[in-house]
Order: structure tokens, then sequence, then C-alpha cells
């Protein structure tokens, strides 16, 4: 069964950024804006050399993680819908 449905997946491939909330087995936490893409089922990020990113470090430690896409009417020019 899909995790996202046909509407949300069909939004989310229309999105570009994302917010990566992460937080360290003390609680600390991270908060980064990444790309990302969606297949349907799971939603996917990466990066420069993520090894020795904050956001993997906390991931390793703390599976537990928040997204928020950053809804955006366009990308030319660079505009947030809201």
């Amino acid at each position: 069964m899909p995790h996202f449905t046909e509407a949300e997946v069909a939004y989310l491939r229309t999105q570009h950024l994302m917010r990566f909330a992460t937080a360290s087995a003390s609680g600390s936490p991270d908060v980064a804006p990444v790309v990302f893409q969606c297949d349907g089922d799971f939603i996917y990020t990466a990066g420069f050399d993520i090894a020795k990113t904050v956001r993997y470090r906390n991931i390793k430690e703390n599976p537990r993680a928040t997204v928020v896409i950053d809804d955006l009417a366009t990308v030319t020019p660079w505009a947030p819908a809201g």
C-alpha cells in the first residue's frame, strides 16, 4: 500500500524544497533546508558528503524526523505560496 495518495504525490512532485528536522540522541534539534524527491512511497533527500552532516549523524542516533514541504508558487522567480 502506498504511503501517499495520488494527489499528495502529484503535489510533492511539483515542489523543490523541504525542511528536514532531526534531533540528536540527547535532544539537540537541527533543521536543514534540502532538495527532495518522492516516488509515491518514500521521500528521498541527499547532499554533498552526506555522512558528514548533522542530520545524517542525528538519524543514526535517533531515527525520528519531521519534514515540512516549502510550498513554492514559482521557482522563477523564487516565490513561496504562503
